[in-house]
């Protein structure tokens, strides 16, 4: 892809850089992918950035091939490499492009929410590591990216397979732009000892960059999986990535967003997929007396969150109201997840992953084809709640 990049690049270059024009819109030449999600060399005009040299702006500050430590970031914003044609900026190698790619996203994403008026949850602008280095194995320190709610940044691994980076994945970058969403509106308002805990158990799956790494089913060892906490924090774990995938569905308008660089997952993560019935109580604490570990709490996590995000996204589709409307009733609802969850109870009682729907549903048009879709992944108790359901 670096290739693929550079090749097409180079055909814009000219011979001169001029550093003028500092003030206004800008206009880049990029890797970008267009409404159907086809990536290919794009004119992006960016309204957000001071200065092209320094990926410094309302909306980000772009770090790159940064180390992460327990303080975030450690290095300097990224300086981006650029020649000019005309008015147009060019890259004049790959890192350039990739770093100024996620610049562009992270302003779209802005916007988007200043569009919709849900920009105001989140502090502005947001921190994102790209090309991080990472301690950890081959496999730990490529080909993926992480929220790390601790520091409230993204962190984008390097990327090695046959396809569109990571960093430039629009789809990517906006799950995990979301996770910050949900660290804000529902992580951070459980109280400090809950909230505390979730984050320690997160950090079970998510090894934080710059220490030493861990295996995931040796940092399990201190956590019985029947534990109540535990279960909780997957279910609560499920909930947020269900979402995420929920939220970059929507804002790409692709069912399937992974498939352009995460082949793997084109299929497991795809929205548009049947819908299945969620895990209740009963079906976590069955799954908890099996030999069990934490790398199959992750999948399970993954797992449910696709179950839930593959009925909302399908709901968002039944024509009681625009994807955009949905979503914005659906962001203005994450507050209501935190009131609706018994802290009291989170080490005694495992919930059940469906209850989900009664905060985010809340206030939400429904019509046939949503109540449809409603039956087949709630438990019938969960359905009966919903009275405008029991018209059809």
């Amino acid at each position: 892809m670096r290739l693929w990049i550079l090749f097409f690049l180079t055909l814009f270059l000219c011979t001169a850089c001029n550093r003028a024009n500092h003030g206004g819109p800008k206009k880049f030449l990029l890797p970008w992918a267009d409404s159907s999600g086809h990536y290919s060399l794009q004119v992006v005009t960016l309204t957000t950035l001071p200065t092209p040299f320094e990926l410094k702006g309302d909306a980000a500050e772009i770090y790159f091939q940064s180390s992460f430590g327990a303080g975030g970031f450690e290095g300097s914003i990224a300086h981006p490499h650029l020649t000019q044609s005309g008015d147009l900026y060019v890259p004049q190698d790959s890192e350039t492009a990739i770093a100024l790619g996620v610049y562009a996203q992270m302003e779209q994403l802005y916007l988007f929410e200043k569009k919709l008026g849900f920009a105001s949850q989140l502090n502005w602008p947001r921190k994102v590591g790209v090309e991080l280095n990472v301690v950890g194995s081959d496999q730990d320190a490529h080909d993926n990216a992480h929220y790390y709610g601790d520091n409230d940044v993204i962190g984008v691994l390097p990327y090695d397979q046959r396809g569109v980076p990571l960093s430039l994945n629009h789809g990517v970058i906006a799950h995990e732009h979301f996770h910050s969403h949900f660290q804000h509106e529902v992580i951070d308002l459980l109280g400090p000892g809950l909230s505390t805990m979730v984050s320690l158990l997160e950090n079970i799956f998510y090894p934080t960059f710059g220490l030493k790494a861990q295996t995931v089913s040796g940092a399990i060892a201190d956590e019985d999986p029947k534990k109540a906490k535990t279960l909780n924090s997957t279910i609560l774990r499920a909930w947020n990535e269900g979402l995420a995938d929920l939220f970059a569905g929507i804002y790409t308008g692709q069912a399937s967003f992974f498939g352009p660089s995460l082949k793997n997952l084109a299929a497991a993560r795809d929205l548009s997929a049947p819908v299945q019935k969620m895990w209740v109580s009963k079906d976590y604490t069955d799954y908890a007396g099996k030999d069990i570990t934490a790398d199959d709490l992750e999948d399970l996590a993954y797992f449910q969150g696709t179950v839930m995000a593959r009925a909302l996204y399908q709901m968002s589709l039944s024509g009681a109201e625009s994807q955009e409307q949905f979503l914005v009733r659906l962001m203005e609802n994450l507050k209501n997840i935190p009131l609706t969850l018994d802290t009291h109870k989170f080490e005694t009682e495992v919930m059940n992953g469906d209850q989900i729907f009664f905060p985010l549903l809340d206030g939400m048009p429904l019509n046939a084809v949503s109540c449809k879709i409603l039956r087949a992944t709630a438990d019938p108790n969960m359905y009966a709640s919903f009275k405008q359901c029991l018209n059809f």
